[in-house]
């Protein structure tokens, strides 16, 4: 084609494209003075950036693309007059409708692809394609939340969860209504945890800062801090009281006295029990305790506490010091709970304490108890020690001396009559209980001692609550063969109880196990030895000291 017909064809597209412009530019001027007219609320609501879009879409509607504006033919290289140009549309109608068509599709798919410009999108992405009912699953970036809403409709929703959403940078937190109630238990758990006077809410500045948190707040006494003081107490009272009802073995105690310098008396209970294989302590009661301190007034207040908690069916030790009024206790105790302890006090070891004083009380009489001792026979040895009542340590000392000298303080009650204090052979056969001579003895005393306790836990396996894991096995079992898996797991072919199986058990090598959890041992090997796991279970928390009473109202 020459080129004066081509600049001629650039010419007369550009100038049809002005004029499109031109013409929609008049009639939106036209169609906004009309609604100004018609109805000015109207026009108001019809923002610049609407009558923008609007102009926008049916403005690409009416374009044109250069293919249809050319008036000339690619493979010709002629001009085309008008005849020529009819005669070519009548033979190549189908051309034609397939090339409009194709035009067709470009515009629409032009449409969507249209770039997006609310600013929603920078936080928001679309998922798949549009539904059936029009709508569109859109997630948000930042929390993931999901969204099936039909965009033609506008994007006001996703511009709200922008601005309020918990993991957007830039979004503000939506405001949460002021509730006094949760704001006073608060108030009271802060001053709980940081030891401060109930009169913390009444100071000047605390409320002014109160105040200026929230100008509608109403102030209060510190009467009522006292009252939420004693109501969270209440509510951690009650959790503590349910899951020690469902702690599935035994619990211990251990309680010990303070005397303040006002001459105050303070008693403290703590509770030591496992719960899904972990040792764990609380302390049920740290309560003023007047005097008299005597055996009989402590081992009533123990009851009282206990039987308050709903423990008195549960208990399995109580662990005190060895003062002489504890041993009064002990007793009473065992009479109102009906069963007997572990460490019970007797008057064997208050014989052979009193036996030590009348020897260490003066000169000669430790001169007459030497001759006594050469008299029996014995080699010279070290001589009596009595012990401090309030340590176990020395209790065992003043024991391990006294034994031997059994025969020698028998000969000093029949040559002097003020001895009075001799114990009987009984009240010795329970003193060398306590404080075994040789370490074949001690195993001897302690093999009886578990053997005695693994009875009762065997005559009475409901007495405590099986293990979860132990359950699951059980359950298990496929119907038909719960003796067949009884048999064999009691070791019923053998004679053996788990206790002897466990007992022939080679010892595990210190060296090689430093770091071994005692109590994770026994969850392990909990379906192998049945009730010997659930009375390790309750042995294994028995404190051996006072020292957990005396350590955590400290700390």
């Amino acid at each position: 084609m020459p080129k004066k017909f081509q600049v001629r064809d650039h010419l007369v597209t550009a100038i049809f494209r002005r004029n499109m412009e031109m013409m929609w530019r008049v009639s939106t001027c036209l169609f906004a003075s009309s609604l100004r007219l018609v109805s000015p609320s109207l026009e108001q609501c019809l923002s610049a950036s609407t009558l923008l879009s609007v102009s926008h879409f049916v403005f690409d509607s009416l374009q044109m693309d250069d293919e249809t504006l050319n008036l000339y033919d690619d493979d010709d290289d002629e001009y085309l007059s008008g005849n020529e140009m009819m005669n070519q549309n009548e033979d190549g109608h189908d051309s034609v409708q397939d090339d409009s068509a194709s035009a067709a599709g470009n515009r629409g798919r032009r449409r969507r692809n249209k770039r997006r410009h609310s600013k929603c999108w920078k936080h928001f992405e679309i998922v798949g394609d549009k539904f059936p009912d029009g709508t569109t699953k859109v997630i948000c970036k930042h929390c993931e939340y999901s969204y099936f809403i039909d965009l033609s409709n506008g994007t006001n929703t996703l511009l709200r969860h922008s601005r309020v959403c918990s993991k957007n940078p830039g979004s503000t937190p939506r405001s949460r209504k002021f509730d006094i109630m949760d704001f006073r238990e608060m108030i009271a758990g802060a001053i709980v945890e940081h030891d401060l006077a109930y009169s913390f809410v009444e100071f000047r500045r605390i409320r002014e800062a109160f105040e200026y948190a929230n100008p509608s707040i109403e102030f209060w006494c510190r009467n009522t801090v006292v009252s939420d003081v004693h109501k969270i107490y209440e509510n951690e009272k009650a959790g503590l009281r349910k899951v020690l009802s469902e702690v599935p073995g035994r619990i211990c105690f251990t309680t010990d006295l303070w005397r303040a310098i006002t001459v105050e008396g303070y008693l403290c209970l703590t509770a030591h029990y496992v719960d899904n294989w972990k040792l764990k302590a609380k302390i049920l009661s740290f309560c003023a305790f007047p005097p008299p301190h005597t055996g009989y007034s402590i081992a009533m207040k123990v009851m009282e506490l206990v039987k308050e908690w709903g423990l008195e069916k549960k208990v399995f030790i109580v662990t005190v010091d060895n003062a002489s009024s504890n041993d009064n206790m002990q007793g009473v105790l065992k009479t109102q709970l009906r069963r007997a302890l572990v460490c019970n006090g007797d008057d064997a070891l208050e014989k052979i304490r009193e036996s030590v004083k009348f020897v260490k009380s003066s000169e000669s009489r430790e001169q007459m108890f030497q001759t006594c001792v050469e008299t029996v026979g014995r080699k010279k040895e070290a001589g009596l020690v009595l012990d401090v009542a309030t340590r176990w340590n020395s209790t065992f000392k003043m024991l391990s001396r006294a034994l031997p000298l059994r025969e020698a303080l028998r000969n000093l009650s029949e040559v002097d009559p003020s001895y009075k204090c001799f114990p009987s052979e009984l009240e010795w056969s329970r003193g060398a209980l306590i404080y075994p001579l040789t370490s074949k003895a001690k195993v001897d005393h302690i093999r009886k001692k578990i053997k005695k306790l693994y009875g009762v836990y065997k005559k009475d396996p409901k007495s405590t609550t099986a293990s979860p894991s132990e359950a699951t096995l059980v359950n298990s079992i496929p119907a038909g063969y719960g003796d067949f898996y009884a048999f064999f797991s009691q070791n019923a072919g053998t004679g053996k109880s788990a206790l002897d199986v466990y007992l022939a058990e080679p010892v595990l090598d210190m060296a090689a196990f430093m770091t071994l959890d005692v109590l994770r041992y026994w969850k392990n090997n909990a379906t192998r030895f049945k009730e010997l796991s659930r009375m390790a279970c309750d042995v294994l928390s028995i404190p051996i000291t006072t020292v957990s009473s005396e350590s955590k109202p400290c700390s």
